[in-house]
Parts: C-alpha cells; structure tokens; sequence
C-alpha cells in the first residue's frame, strides 16, 4: 500500500514555462539551433497567432541526411532547405493550465505523445513534457517515507529479460526490437557487459530522410550496410540497482538521457527509463491514493 502523498494538483504547476515559437516557413536549421540554445526539444509552430503544429527534435532527426554517410556542413546545408510546415506534427492537441496533471499524465501515455502545449484562454502559457514529469517524479522520491533508506533503483527499473542487441547486428533488428517491445532505448551487449546504448534517436540519425536529394534506392543501399555500431553511443552511464532512484532521475534530468542500464555486479539486471518515472509518479495518482486509504 502506498502512503499518501501530498503533490502538485494542475499542469501550471508543473509545466516549462515560455515555450520556443517559430513560423512554419522558418528553416530547420534555425529550428535546431533554437532547441541547442535553450535546451528544449518541442518548438511551437504559430501562424497568426494561432497554434498550427509542433516540431520535436525527433522531426528533425528523421528530416536529416544520415549521419554515418553525411558531413555535418551537409546536414546543416539539407537542414536549411526544408522548412517546419514539411515536417510539423499537425493538429496538436494541447492541454488547459488548470487541468489535473493526472489527467495530461494518461492523455500523453494514451496517445504515445511526449509533450503538450498549454493553454490558458486559449492563449499558450506553457508546454508540459516527460522532463516536467521527470521533475515531479524527482520531488514525490525526495518527499516519500523511505523507512530509513531512499527508494532504490530496483523498485521502479524494468528488470530483465529486456531486448538488447549486439554491435555486429544490423540496424533493422534494433528498429523491430524497439516496436515489439515498445521502448526507445537497447543496451549494446559484448559477453554480458554492457558498451553501449542505442537509442530511438540513434536510429534515426542513421537514416536518410525521404526530404533528402537522394533516390529510394540510394537512400535503401546506404540503410542496407549500417550496424548497431555505426549510431550506438558509446561510454554509456550505467547505475546499480542498489543505488537511490533520485539519485538516477537526476544524472537522467542532468545529462538529458531517456534511459540508464542498470546494473549488478556488473552485469545487466534491468533499464531505468524516463518513463519508469513517469509510472511511478502515477502511481501516487488521487484514484490509486483514495483506494489505499480505503484498505
């Protein structure tokens, strides 16, 4: 049974405030530099006045030339042909500022969207995001009764068996791993130690997008030879299972990672994700708090 907690109730509470804008026919270029300099990674796209659409850094990474073929002066220059219309999500649904974040909680993990831009009057007052929840999830961990010790990383991980994949595997293994399981993040195993992660995004930066000069075919012949290694990011943080979750969540919110391999003596026991957070944090949620009241 979890004890009541006292936590924040609205989305003003908790949600970034002065959201990024842009024009839909501003360039991706200018998007990407938006994102790096005030470390967001949703930019409102407004035209007169009016919410039209939402570019992520997800957009941008699956609009860009692939990473493994290309240089980063032509990643910038195939950036600055393509404009935000091309590649926004559209409509967006957004969320009022006085709504239950509980209630924002269930529409992202519903509709598999990672932010929500909010409305106050119908005018654009903020964007609430899993970082926002990350935070959240950060203060209910400082503030739940530990019983002489912080909740540890094993009480809130996904343990294993988990998909991981090699450095040798192709690239297409990693995708379906990651839509048959519904995750965003493989450890990259050699012998039961974990080199590497690979990651959604990874992913995407080894692709071509189909916004590029390139034909189907070449852009099908350049897919065809990338391995795991090719986009893995190497000298992965990892964290052991006996270690606190606030401890986790902050190196997750600190170094902006979307997951951490987590670790027994040295060998791989689980993943701490993001969204592990996220769910426990819901767990704390008025319905599931009233229930244990009751028992």
């Amino acid at each position: 049974m979890k004890p009541l907690v006292a936590l924040p109730h609205t989305v003003a509470e908790i949600m970034s405030r002065n959201p990024i804008r842009m024009r839909p026919d501003e360039r991706l270029d200018i998007a990407l530099a938006l994102m790096v300099s005030c470390r967001f990674r949703h930019l409102n796209v407004m035209a007169g006045g009016q919410l039209v659409g939402i570019v992520s850094l997800r957009d941008l990474y699956a609009a860009d030339l692939s990473h493994p073929a290309s240089t980063r002066a032509q990643r910038a220059l195939h950036l600055r042909t393509i404009e935000a219309r091309q590649v926004m999500s559209s409509p967006v649904t957004t969320v009022d500022a006085g709504e239950s974040h509980w209630s924002a909680a269930q529409t992202m993990i519903g509709r598999s969207i990672s932010c929500l831009p909010v409305v106050d009057h119908q005018r654009i007052v903020g964007m609430l995001t899993r970082t926002d929840f990350l935070r959240a999830a950060m203060d209910l961990l400082e503030r739940e009764p530990s019983r002489g010790a912080p909740t540890p990383v094993s009480a809130i991980m996904t343990p294993t068996p988990i998909a991981s994949v090699r450095p040798d595997d192709h690239l297409d293994l990693a995708r379906s791993l990651m839509a048959v399981h519904h995750i965003r993040h493989l450890p990259v195993v050699v012998a039961d130690r974990v080199v590497a992660i690979l990651s959604d995004h990874d992913l995407l930066r080894g692709e071509t997008s189909d916004l590029s000069p390139r034909n189907p075919r070449e852009r099908l012949e350049e897919r065809s030879h990338l391995e795991v290694r090719d986009v893995m990011t190497e000298h992965v943080a990892t964290v052991d299972s006996r270690d606190g979750a606030f401890d986790a969540a902050r190196l997750l919110l600190k170094r902006r990672f979307g997951a951490l391999p987590v670790l027994s003596s040295g060998r791989l026991v689980g993943m701490l994700s993001v969204t592990d957070l996220f769910y426990h944090l819901l767990s704390y949620s008025p319905t599931d708090q009233l229930r244990a009241a009751q028992r």
